[in-house]
């Protein structure tokens, strides 16, 4: 073979630093810039491979055929990264093609090895560094000289090409080395002869200057995110310079493993009921079955003697309250057995009115409740009441919220102020939001706003209001894509709050102050786990998609539910949020696939309106929901449903929750799967 050739995939697993490993999680894309050279060869010549297209015999559909040179030079990777070299000689010897030229093994080496001159001078071999980038330097072995004659650093025009910025990410490795290892003497003089010749950006220049100050490795580590010269930053300079080099001279690490990635992700994208877990083989197309997905009522929680308006997971996904027009607060308890047993832990009373809002500390330890204008704070390790609020609030407290443990909880009302609390129930701060009144909101992740679904009778201003808040009217939104945005140069004086029915209206929760609003028949807000976007119900008939932290922009409409007249509340789903989910006053509960808006299920169960869904936050496959036929459901998958009827038939615990009279019990729900 071919010992004549060197290969670079095999020398780079024998490289003195051991830190060169990425796991290939990256899209791994390599652009090239047009370099003046020619491409690299990595055939021999008389080996009588002429690189044409690998075409799979029958394969169905269209295919793109791949270059036979770059399957394999992608197999030849793989099996240096799996750890058969030997197979991967094989190859090359009968392929006739390399891994990598000589140049780009040495290139590697050079890097990883910390060689930074001869780096330097391969940049130029490889055709990234030309004559001009260099100025008329000494070819000597001074990294120096052959960057830029004026090592003064009083550099005029320096224009910014590719050569120079690749030789300034070299450079800059080196200086920082140095740092590291207390050397800064030599540090401070190759910052001044040869890194700031190579500059053309002044303030990364004086970032750079700047990091002789570090006294601590970890300081330096931290102000240059970077992690030294035994981390990953040598990996991390070499993928960053394959930028600069022709395409395919440097294949990124672990190329193949990251194609299998994209693919698989790919896959998973277009699976409809996708439930979050990866895709577990490569022989077959990623695919979940329906069956995985959460369509039966294996419970059906009845032990409200009413309307049941709300419902809440525990962060911990172990605990369910439940709250309406019964006056109580029922806690469930679902246990994760193969067959996620759900009891009634307990029952707390104490309001005198129907409970309209529920919240749970962050970590499960607290409940606060709202009913009319009345908020009680609950001690779930006792069920006993910490506090009895019922002077605070004027009118209906429409919505209660938790900031954090430490923080406490935000409470908001019809009487048009918001009001946050300490953790033990004590006031902290009221603030004014008439002549608006908060029917809903939502706590945005960085705890620093408050968007709110509002409402106002009467022709008024809102002082606060400011006018490079407003928006324009939302005409629709294309999926995919932001829909209308914030008006940041708009020339409206002060908004008029008497056009107002129910707009969306953000909150700055430090002062009051209105931050933005969206006009619109809102109804309802739900917040994603990550705080990025927000499920907005709106009349009629519409549920919306919003981008909370991209200048709060629409992006997709959800329909086909019914929302007329009273307030109901969607979520997102999945182990991925990737689904959304939606109460309806037609009895049904209502599933789309998120980023598409493709309607996947219409789930029958409730008798009447169903105010409310709420997803398990640690489970996946399992969500409530509630309705004014008085009950809760739990929905879970089909094949749960199964382990659900087996585990009643075997005798289920006498102390299941009460079942609804049989002549209740929907169509369509076998009635072994009810306990």
């Amino acid at each position: 073979m071919a010992g004549s050739t060197s290969t670079a995939g095999s020398g780079s697993q024998d490289q003195s630093k051991s830190n060169g490993d990425v796991d290939g999680s990256g899209n791994g894309e390599v652009k090239g810039k047009g370099k003046q050279r020619a491409e690299p060869e990595f055939g021999r010549s008389g080996s009588g491979v002429d690189g044409v297209g690998v075409a799979i015999e029958g394969s169905k559909g269209a295919h793109t055929p791949a270059k036979r040179e770059e399957v394999v030079r992608l197999m030849l990777q793989a099996l240096r990264d799996i750890g058969y070299s030997q197979s991967a000689e094989v190859l090359e010897a009968e392929s006739g093609y390399v891994q990598e030229p000589a140049l780009a093994g040495s290139f590697r080496q050079a890097i990883l090895g910390g060689r930074w001159s001869e780096a330097i001078h391969l940049l130029s071999d490889l055709g990234v560094v030309l004559p001009e980038d260099r100025g008329s330097g000494r070819k000597n072995t001074n990294s120096a000289d052959l960057t830029f004659r004026n090592g003064s650093g009083s550099n005029s025009k320096k224009q910014d090409t590719p050569g120079r910025r690749a030789i300034f990410m070299v450079l800059r490795q080196k200086y920082l080395e140095l740092i590291e290892a207390g050397q800064t003497v030599r540090a401070l003089k190759v910052l001044r002869l040869e890194v700031a010749p190579a500059a053309t950006d002044t303030a990364k220049l004086h970032a750079l200057s700047g990091l002789m100050m570090c006294m601590k490795k970890a300081d330096l580590y931290a102000k240059a995110k970077w992690d030294g010269a035994t981390g990953s930053s040598r990996q991390e300079l070499l993928d960053d310079l394959q930028e600069f080099l022709p395409t395919g001279v440097i294949m990124p690490p672990k190329r193949l493993a990251t194609l299998f990635d994209q693919a698989r992700k790919y896959q998973e994208g277009n699976c409809v009921y996708h439930s979050g877990y990866p895709a577990e083989t490569l022989l077959s197309d990623h695919r979940c079955k329906r069956e995985v997905f959460p369509t039966v009522a294996t419970h059906v929680l009845a032990e409200h003697t009413d309307e049941v308006w709300t419902i809440q997971w525990s962060r911990d996904g172990r605990y369910l309250a439940s709250a309406g027009k019964d006056m109580s607060i029922i806690i469930w308890k679902v246990e994760p057995t193969p067959t996620r047993t759900c009891e009634k832990h307990m029952t707390l009373r104490g309001h005198s009115e129907a409970v309209s809002a529920l919240a749970w500390s962050p970590d499960g330890s607290r409940l606060v409740s709202a009913a009319e204008s009345t908020v009680i704070l609950w001690d779930m390790t006792m069920g006993v009441q910490l506090a009895y609020l019922p002077e605070t609030h004027h009118d209906t407290v429409s919505q209660v919220q938790w900031i954090s443990n430490e923080a406490g909880f935000v409470t908001a009302a019809m009487d048009q102020k918001i009001v946050t609390w300490t953790r033990d129930g004590k006031l902290k701060s009221t603030l004014p939001t008439g002549p608006l009144r908060i029917f809903d909101f939502v706590v945005s992740k960085d705890l620093d706003r408050i968007i709110a679904i509002t409402n106002v009778v009467g022709g008024q201003t809102h002082g606060n209001l400011r006018p490079t808040a407003s928006r324009l009217p939302v005409a629709g939104a294309i999926p995919g894509r932001t829909g209308s945005v914030l008006n940041e140069n708009s020339s409206v004086p002060n908004y008029s709050i008497g056009k107002m029915e129910r707009d969306i209206v953000i909150y700055d929760l430090a002062n009051g102050n209105v931050i933005a609003w969206v006009p619109g028949e809102m109804g309802s807000i739900s917040l994603s786990d990550d705080g990025n976007q927000a499920l907005v119900t709106a009349a009629p008939n519409d549920l919306q998609l919003w981008n909370v932290e991209d200048n709060f922009g629409l992006v997709r409409r959800y329909t086909e539910h019914q929302h007329l007249e009273y307030q109901i509340k969607s979520c997102f789903g999945g182990r991925d949020r990737s689904f959304v989910i939606s109460a309806s006053e037609d009895s049904r509960i209502y599933v789309w696939q998120k980023d598409t808006g493709k309607l996947l299920e219409k789930l029958d169960g409730h008798k009447g309106v169903i105010n409310a869904v709420a997803w398990n936050p640690v489970y996946p496959d399992l969500f409530a929901s509630c309705a004014d036929d008085d009950t809760i459901r739990l929905w879970q998958p089909a094949s749960v449903a199964l382990s659900v009827a087996t585990a009643r038939w075997a005798g289920a615990s006498s102390d299941a929750p009460q079942l609804s009279p049989i002549g209740d019990i929907p169509s369509g729900i076998d009635m072994d799967l009810v306990f």
